[in-house]
């Protein structure tokens, strides 16, 4: 995308953030165009933005994250890292944010962010059933009696060339 069409982007982002300040995903996307014009400090501001409005929006912290290792705030970095690996169930994104607490000598929130991944982890894998609901199996079964069912109002006069043609 050329850099025109970013700043026309931009613009039109700003104007839809003049009708509606707090909406969460339009400072995200702000942060997101004003990256891709490689303008950091704006960006990460957008981003913030967009947090102060939905903590838990993934995209912002995904957007945040990269920023932020390249700024001098590692311990910002470090839960934006956190942030995302929890949110994204992203143990990529845990790890790394373990290895800033790591770097930065504090234990304690290491621990926090890499206890957070297992707790996403877990719940998803809680969340995983082997079978499929009451529900699904009636509806299914209901559909297939339906099916065969309807069968039974069409008229066949010779069903010796219905057999045949079948297994052709």
């Amino acid at each position: 995308v050329g850099k025109k069409r970013w700043a026309k982007a931009k613009e039109s982002l700003e104007a839809l953030l003049a009708v509606t300040p707090d909406d969460a995903q339009a400072h995200q996307l702000l942060g997101d165009v004003q990256t891709a014009l490689r303008k950091p400090r704006l960006a990460i501001k957008s981003y913030y933005d967009a947090l102060a409005r939905d903590a838990k929006l993934l995209a912002a912290w995904k957007g945040l994250a990269p920023l932020l290792d390249n700024s001098k705030t590692e311990a910002e970095a470090a839960k934006a890292w956190a942030q995302v690996g929890a949110l994204g169930k992203d143990r990529a994104a845990s790890l790394k944010a373990v290895a800033i607490y790591d770097k930065l000598g504090k234990s304690a929130e290491a621990l926090r962010a890499l206890n957070l991944t297992i707790e996403a982890q877990r719940l998803r894998l809680d969340a995983v059933g082997t079978s499929l609901p009451t529900v699904m199996w009636l509806v299914i079964v209901a559909g297939a009696a339906i099916g065969l069912g309807s069968t039974f109002f069409f008229r066949v006069e010779d069903y010796f060339t219905m057999v045949q043609r079948a297994t052709e």
